[in-house]
């Protein structure tokens, strides 16, 4: 009987239990809006998202997010202007376009100085006893969009570019695929999409960002860092509009599988609801053996 009973409580505990030795989360893309010089003038900002199933079985992540960025700026003169975005854990399939012609990104060469980046030597000191003092150099990369405030970065998440502009009216469209970021734990655990604005701080104007995301009918919209009143969700489509940066410069949509029915029991239990269950079913499961044991007992004594 005992080990009938500490296989319930070992399930119990199992189901209970959320720690893994590994990160609980699988990180996944950040982006940030283009950065412009002050001259330039961004008259209209519109994000486009499309979440879709990852057909790679390669990768864990199980969706991607096609994501496309167009900009309005104009332009005071013609020019060729240096232009930056930054994206982590994209896919490295970035399509640029400048006023319908494709433009090439160039990736950032560690060793050539930009006007944006920064670059800082570290050297730490490592000691250990009875052994010889060690020293670990390395560099970290920070953008300055203003020559004072700075954001850490790593080079490989910068897209970089020149824009060929004309005097005027001018349009930018930046897209790729990235992953979204979720967790390894949960029943249904969520996919997130994060977006900075912080860099339109330093634009000479901030317009009023269109937002716009597709996602498939497994997945149901679950929170936004955007307020209730600037956006609306309808037919698997979030559509809204960042109208002031001073709100928060980094926003943040977050999307949850659809559970089944049996899905939809098992999350209105929960983990600590099935502990509870497991727990009471191995009391029960104990209790009746107890009872059985003596009346086997008795049953014995009077034969």
């Amino acid at each position: 009987m005992n080990r009938y009973l500490l296989f319930l409580l070992l399930l119990a505990y199992s189901w209970t239990s959320t720690a893994n030795m590994a990160s609980p989360n699988i990180y996944g893309t950040f982006h940030s809006s283009l950065i412009f010089p002050q001259k330039c003038t961004v008259t209209q900002e519109k994000i486009r998202a499309d979440i879709i199933k990852n057909s790679d079985k390669d990768f864990y992540y199980e969706y991607i997010i096609r994501l496309k960025v167009t900009y309005h700026i104009t332009s005071p003169t013609k020019q060729e202007m240096p232009l930056l975005f930054m994206a982590s854990n994209y896919l490295n399939d970035q399509q640029i376009y400048v006023n319908g012609q494709a433009i090439p990104s160039s990736p950032i060469d560690k060793e050539q100085d930009y006007p944006f980046l920064i670059k800082e030597e570290i050297t730490d000191t490592l000691q250990y006893t009875n052994a010889p003092t060690r020293y670990h150099a390395y560099t970290k990369y920070y953008i300055s969009y203003d020559g004072k405030e700075k954001q850490e970065v790593e080079p490989s998440n910068l897209i970089y570019f020149t824009a060929p502009l004309k005097a005027g009216e001018n349009m930018i469209e930046v897209s790729y695929g990235a992953f979204p970021s979720t967790r390894r734990y949960g029943f249904l655990p969520p996919y997130t999409f994060e977006y900075s604005i912080y860099p339109s701080k330093f634009w000479k104007t901030f317009p009023e960002i269109d937002i716009e995301i597709h996602f498939p009918k497994e997945l149901k919209f679950e929170q936004s860092s955007m307020e209730a009143e600037e956006y609306t969700v309808s037919d698997h489509l979030f559509q809204g509009k960042i109208k002031d940066f001073h709100s928060t410069p980094e926003h943040y949509w977050r999307f949850s599988p659809k559970p089944s029915w049996l899905g939809s029991v098992v999350l209105a239990i929960g983990p600590l609801g099935f502990g509870i269950i497991l727990f009471l079913g191995a009391v029960g499961l104990h209790l009746y053996c107890i009872k059985k044991k003596k009346n086997g007992a008795y049953g014995s004594e009077y034969s």
